[in-house]
């Protein structure tokens, strides 16, 4: 059974038609046959549609009009001739246009949610019934606490955030104030009594053992100074140096230095660095120089 849109125009396929005379011919004559309809059970009456043509092998094309699909349900289509041919007829089924649409186009079956929350449907009074019966029932099974029973439940949280706020004071140690004041709580007697016997405790060196550690400080050989390594460095030019920073400098300039144009460059402990740099007032004949770098 094939599927019609409710109030649509539509061309269907009718045939074979066989002639009437062997039944078995394909009739491809025809030109303006009655063309006849019976909507969901109803008696047979002429189509409103007027076009009609042969497709081939004995099958026509027609067409019905919005009319003659405006009845939902079964749609018999049946065309006839006695002396011509054989009767023939077909069977249809007309849907409302939402479901051929959700079928075979683009739109959605109205049966979920949204499509009853269009603003454009709205809700039925069996809907709207059924809403405000649970509304009620709703109503009447639900048991308010009284004023009483609210303020106990109230005073009764209450009671049990104070135990269980102490519970977690005592536990974090925050009554601890409390013992450092106990401890600030002290008599003149015991602070004295505790002085006394750090001071007891206490051991001080003696005269002789201070003179010892002092001595030992001081006593420091003349070999232990001349045979310690110095830190290699240097100082600015312009800045007065160190007893180690002159020694490097009067060592190096006696040393490893290179001499270009009226550059003098000297060189560090390795060679390769430069500790420091002058300049030669004359490049062939030099009567002095001053420090550059």
């Amino acid at each position: 059974m094939q599927w019609l849109k409710q109030s649509t125009a539509a061309t269907v396929e009718l045939g074979p038609v066989a002639d009437a005379t062997d039944g078995v011919s394909e009739e491809i004559g025809l030109t303006t046959p009655t063309v006849y309809l019976s909507k969901n059970g109803g008696g047979f009456l002429a189509r409103n549609g007027t076009s009609f043509s042969h497709d081939g092998f004995g099958w026509y094309l027609v067409g019905l009009s919005a009319t003659d699909t405006n009845t939902l349900g079964r749609l018999s289509v049946m065309m006839r001739d006695p002396a011509t041919h054989l009767p023939v007829w077909m069977a249809f089924m007309v849907v409302p246009a939402n479901v051929w649409d959700s079928l075979f186009g683009a739109d959605r079956l109205q049966v979920d949610l949204r499509e009853i929350g269009d603003a454009n449907l709205g809700l039925t009074t069996q809907m709207k019934a059924d809403v405000n019966a649970e509304a009620d029932t709703a109503l009447a099974d639900y048991d308010p606490p009284t004023r009483a029973e609210a303020t106990a439940d109230k005073d009764a949280l209450a009671a049990f955030i104070d135990t269980e706020v102490a519970a977690i004071l005592e536990d974090t140690g925050t009554t601890l104030p409390a013992q450092i004041a106990g401890l600030n709580n002290l008599s003149a007697a015991e602070v004295n009594s505790e002085a006394a016997a750090a001071l007891t405790a206490y051991d001080p060196p003696t005269k002789a053992e201070l003179d010892a550690g002092l001595a030992a400080l001081n006593d420091i050989a003349v070999a232990d100074i001349l045979t310690a390594q110095m830190v290699e460095s240097y100082a600015p030019d312009g800045t007065a140096p160190t007893l180690a920073q002159a020694l490097f400098q009067i060592m190096q300039q006696a040393g490893v230095f290179s001499v270009s144009g009226t550059t003098i460059t000297v060189k560090k402990l390795d060679g390769v660095a430069t500790a420091m740099t002058f300049t030669l007032d004359d490049a062939s004949n030099p009567t002095s120089r001053t420090r550059a770098t």
